[in-house]
């Protein structure tokens, strides 16, 4: 199966500081299928995640990150 490529915006409900922003990008990036993380440093609550969807789905990421005890939606679909 030929791999794709799909992005996804994540709103986290809680206030992350910089070093728990960090952690979750860093979690997500290890995850299979996970290309890359982008976390704006002026909107921590906000990533945006680029993925193999035949890998991975974007209900995976988001279930990433509500394993880690946050709330979150995934924005735009």
């Amino acid at each position: 199966m030929q791999s794709g490529q799909a992005d996804i915006t994540v709103h986290i409900d809680e206030d992350l500081d910089s070093a728990r922003t960090t952690e979750v990008c860093e979690l997500l990036r290890g995850r299979e299928g996970v290309r890359n993380v982008r976390c704006a440093e002026h909107k921590k609550h906000l990533l945006v995640v680029e993925y193999d969807p035949t890998s991975v789905s974007s209900a995976d990421i988001l279930q990433q990150i509500t394993n880690q005890g946050l709330h979150g939606e995934l924005v735009g679909l």
